[in-house]
């Protein structure tokens, strides 16, 4: 199994949302050997830091929030959300990346 992303239109709101849930088995390999919950807040703190590092200054565009199981994004611009879930998924495939992100973050991850 792989990480679960997908970005959809809320025409609710007027923006796109991108929802992260689940991951594969050797990241939440990572995420258990450093005491880390795996959920969505883990994936909040992952995101930012991966949108920091990657996408400078994207993160005034997104509103990032996360509940126990699973992370979310919005913006307007669905362009924006693609390159984020783009992220997540090379993340989940990478563990170097995965690393490095989980570092980036450092306090702002359960």
């Amino acid at each position: 199994m792989s990480v679960q992303v997908s970005v959809s239109f809320y025409e609710s709101s007027g923006r796109w949302c991108m929802d992260v849930i689940d991951a594969s088995e050797s990241t939440y390999a990572q995420f258990d050997a450093r005491g880390l919950q795996g959920g969505g807040y883990t994936w909040e703190g992952i995101v930012r830091a991966l949108v920091e590092s990657h996408l400078p200054g994207a993160l005034p565009h997104l509103d990032i929030g996360a509940e126990a199981d699973n992370m979310h994004a919005y913006a307007t611009s669905r362009e924006l959300l693609e390159q984020v879930a783009e992220l997540v998924r090379r993340v989940d495939r990478d563990p170097t990346l995965l690393v490095a992100a989980i570092e980036a973050a450092g306090e702002d991850l359960e």
